[in-house]
């Protein structure tokens, strides 16, 4: 709270709209994944794998969008699909090998680790790079999801909302 208080009175934009859509936005990630760290918690375990599992769909995501040309929601499933399967994969060695979760998920982070540079050829995945065969990225982008993004800074900003909660 003290923090708050001290940027507030600190800087000028700290309190305005536009600064807290960007620390929800920064920190929902974050958010998120304790979220999945909490329920392996709750039952006495710990999963060390989380962020490379995170950053691994990540790249999936942008490999699916740039480099197959696929839409956001065929890269949303693909990376569902990975976090299923890496969590499938840590409660089979965990469960019926008796493998210790420490141990098991230190193992997963380090083969995910491995494992993304294999489509990547440890390069960033970015629209404009050139691929393998020689030829340009180009990525589609899904309109839906970019008015998604946009609907919570305008409401921050534009309507009746804003004087509710900053006002």
């Amino acid at each position: 709270m003290g923090l708050i208080v001290f940027f507030s009175l600190a800087t000028r934009g700290f309190t305005s709209p536009q600064a807290a859509v960007f620390i929800l936005q920064s920190v929902s990630i974050t958010g998120i994944l304790a979220l999945g760290v909490t329920a392996t918690l709750v039952v006495g375990g710990f999963d060390l794998s989380i962020g490379s599992i995170a950053t691994s769909s990540m790249m999936a995501a942008a490999y699916v969008m740039v480099v197959l040309e696929q839409n956001a929601l065929v890269a949303v499933l693909v990376c569902l699909a990975i976090g299923a399967l890496v969590g499938l994969i840590n409660g089979l060695i965990i469960c019926y090998m008796r493998v210790p979760d420490l141990l098991a998920t230190l193992g997963m982070m380090f083969l995910l680790i491995g494992l993304q540079r294999i489509p990547t050829e440890g390069r960033s995945i970015a629209t404009g790079m050139t691929l393998p065969d020689g030829s340009t990225a180009e990525a589609r982008s899904a309109r839906p999801f970019w008015r998604l993004g946009g609907t919570g800074s305008i409401c921050l900003s534009k309507t009746s909302c804003r004087r509710r909660w900053w006002c």
